[in-house]
């Protein structure tokens, strides 16, 4: 889901956020079309505080992995450790293709590390609010919406 501008439901809710705002953002008292664009498009100005699960990376998974479940014992094979420790070795340039399996790995005997994977959260913009995570809007889109009648 990516907003449209092709699609008049898409541009008539771009509308409609931006006539009414909702929730305060101040799109009413701003005339500048590349201000309204970073309202809508820069998570810190996101006034509603809206999240999603952080993305997967080498960066995210040294700050939740906790060494101590890094041994082999309990119901976690050597076997799965050793995939953890090769997941970590940089391998694989593209890391999120193996975020199913890294949860399936640590789902037993890692309690901690999926607690604080689960924890991870990263702010969204209000247009990924609107029209879901990894919208960018645009001058045209804005222009579409603006002048929608």
């Amino acid at each position: 889901m990516a907003f449209d501008r092709t699609d008049p439901t898409d541009v008539s809710a771009l509308k409609s956020e931006l006539t009414t705002d909702p929730i305060g953002m101040g799109y009413a008292a701003e005339t500048n079309t590349q201000k309204i664009l970073a309202l809508l498009n820069d998570p810190s100005l996101n006034v509603g505080g809206d999240t999603v699960g952080a993305d997967f990376t080498y960066d995210l998974l040294l700050t939740v992995i906790d060494p101590n479940e890094l041994t082999a014992g309990g119901q976690t094979s050597t076997g799965e450790v050793e995939w953890i420790k090769m997941l970590m070795s940089g391998i694989s340039d593209d890391i999120a293709q193996h975020e199913t399996k890294f949860r399936a790995v640590i789902a037993s005997g890692f309690s901690n590390t999926l607690a604080s994977l689960n924890a991870q959260q990263k702010p969204i913009s209000r247009a990924e609010v609107l029209f879901g995570v990894d919208t960018v809007l645009v001058k045209e889109d804005y222009y579409a919406a603006r002048d929608n009648t």
